[in-house]
């Protein structure tokens, strides 16, 4: 059997190592340079993937805008 990362490792989340996982699908490694859980993702890094993701699958994700932060921030749906 497999050894799986104990609950005190973010790993044992994400990703999950019985899920294959879309090559197409960029990870939030190959985005922004840092895994999940790893470092704490900006509102700009955050974006930057959501626009990877929608961009690499048009078929299942769609980022629609629908306001602004008080602070001027994109908010998508």
């Amino acid at each position: 059997a497999q050894d799986a990362p104990g609950r005190g490792s973010p790993d044992w989340l994400l990703p999950l190592p019985e899920v294959q996982a879309d090559p197409k699908i960029p990870t939030l490694q190959q985005v922004v340079g840092h895994g999940w859980a790893k470092d704490i993702s900006s509102h700009a890094q955050v974006e930057q993937y959501l626009k990877a993701l929608a961009a690499a699958a048009p078929d299942r994700a769609v980022l629609a805008p629908y306001g602004k932060t008080f602070e001027g921030r994109t908010l998508y749906t």
